[in-house]
């Protein structure tokens, strides 16, 4: 009797990847699904990986890595019946704590095998690139344009250190970033259906879970279950930086002077003004780009939680 076929996309790159794990975590699937392995060597390879499988009766994939791998192997399997495993192998794995999974990769390996699918919402992206060029991507859990998506620059610069020094890396490129940004003129416009609004960073946040800095949850603002929350940020002043790190950790980055948060929307455009800025999503790096029209992508991807 054929049994369904899986495939498994790992990046050794990632910081707590090794090869005796991946083994493991292969022979763990095996007793599950007929599977192949890859080791793309880029996104785009990712991303036709996952996009041909339903084409070729691929019934499962696996991620194995950090948060990176994930979000390019969700982007061929949205709208799709075909589910994504996380098998937790990076510095951050946001979407593997969003879905309680186990945080060792041979066990999340083993929780697969008597795992159920869950469908979740994503973030739909429609992005006019620097080039002019329209895109369209989803990010998993948030994204963010201006400071945020310049610290994902920064960190990713010196990957390196990101492999060494893990969630220290992204405080440190944080710290740095922010101060690079104090006094800042707004060079952005967001709009979250009330009238566009100037800003010097926006971020768009659909689960509670929005964390490069380990276990600790941060928040845009209160919980909004199936739904976005945009923070917008009018301006960054060396004295924000304590209200901001307390208003992450305890849902009330709303509270902080120069922050406005919406709650529950469907659908956010943030333009730059004048000269294109970055953005990023799930903490991977969309470039710069002109504009970005965010709309929520309900029941959108399969999932085993």
């Amino acid at each position: 009797m054929s049994r369904d076929r899986a495939l498994i996309i790992a990046n050794p790159a990632a910081s707590s990847f090794t090869g005796a794990a991946f083994r493991e975590v292969s022979r763990v699937l095996s007793d599950r699904w007929d599977l192949e392995q890859h080791w793309p060597e880029s996104p785009s390879i990712t991303h036709a990986l996952t996009r041909e499988a339903p084409e070729r009766g691929i019934t499962a994939v696996f991620a194995m890595g950090g948060d990176g791998v994930v979000h390019h192997a969700a982007q061929g399997l949205v709208g799709t019946d075909v589910p994504l495993g996380v098998i937790p192998s990076g510095t951050t794995n946001v979407l593997a704590r969003i879905l309680e999974l186990p945080s060792r990769a041979i066990a999340a390996g083993h929780h697969h095998l008597e795992a159920t699918v869950r469908v979740v919402p994503t973030i739909r992206l429609t992005v006019e690139q620097e080039d002019g060029e329209t895109t369209r991507t989803h990010a998993l859990f948030a994204l963010g344009f201006g400071f945020d998506a310049d610290v994902v620059e920064l960190a990713e610069a010196a990957g390196h250190r990101k492999r060494t020094l893990g969630a220290a890396h992204y405080a440190i490129s944080t710290v740095r970033q922010f101060m690079g940004y104090v006094g800042r003129r707004p060079h952005a416009m967001v709009d979250v259906g009330d009238g566009p609004k100037d800003a010097v960073a926006a971020q768009v946040q659909l689960h509670d879970i929005y964390t490069f800095f380990g276990p600790i949850p941060l928040r845009a603002g209160p919980s909004s279950p199936g739904a976005l929350t945009v923070a917008t940020y009018r301006k960054l002043t060396p004295w924000m930086l304590p209200g901001l790190a307390i208003g992450a950790a305890t849902g009330r980055g709303g509270q902080v002077h120069n922050v406005e948060v919406a709650l529950d929307r469907s659908t956010v455009k943030i333009t730059a003004v004048d000269d294109p800025l970055h953005a990023q999503a799930d903490g991977e790096p969309l470039g710069q780009v002109h504009s970005v029209i965010v709309d929520l992508a309900p029941d959108s991807l399969r999932v085993f939680a």
